[in-house]
């Protein structure tokens, strides 16, 4: 899943949820928060209304992916790495002072970096813009 600003408008992120919403079998995930510093062909399907970002303003605006695939885009810093269980899912609920800054056209993605086997995500991201 990714989270595009856009151009004119920076944002923070300052909660990431992936929950699991099908499997009842448990298996070790790995997964990552990362920037993506420079975007290739990335491709996925468009946030349908109730899988945009929470907002907490009522101008928020971003660009979200979700069932990306991509092989061309670079990849910068890790923000977060962690081995989760896949029943209990991922929460990072990050301290106000170290949100994560989205600049003006920056994408940060959430990575699956193991292929789960049965597994339908449920993904929650909050942003707020600067």
């Amino acid at each position: 899943m990714t989270v595009e600003a856009v151009s004119a408008q920076p944002l923070y992120i300052s909660y990431i949820r992936l929950g699991n919403s099908s499997n009842e079998t448990n298996e070790q995930l790995d997964l990552r928060v990362v920037r993506i510093t420079t975007k290739g062909n990335l491709a996925g399907t468009a946030a349908p209304t109730a899988g945009t970002p929470t907002t907490n303003t009522a101008a928020d605006t971003a660009t979200v992916l979700f069932d990306c695939t991509e092989t061309t885009s670079v990849y910068g810093v890790v923000l977060d790495i962690d081995g989760v269980s896949s029943l209990a899912g991922y929460e990072w609920n990050i301290p106000e002072d170290e949100w994560i800054y989205v600049p003006p056209t920056g994408i940060v993605a959430l990575e699956l970096v193991t292929t789960a086997t049965a597994f339908t995500c449920a993904p929650k991201i909050t942003t707020r813009e600067c």
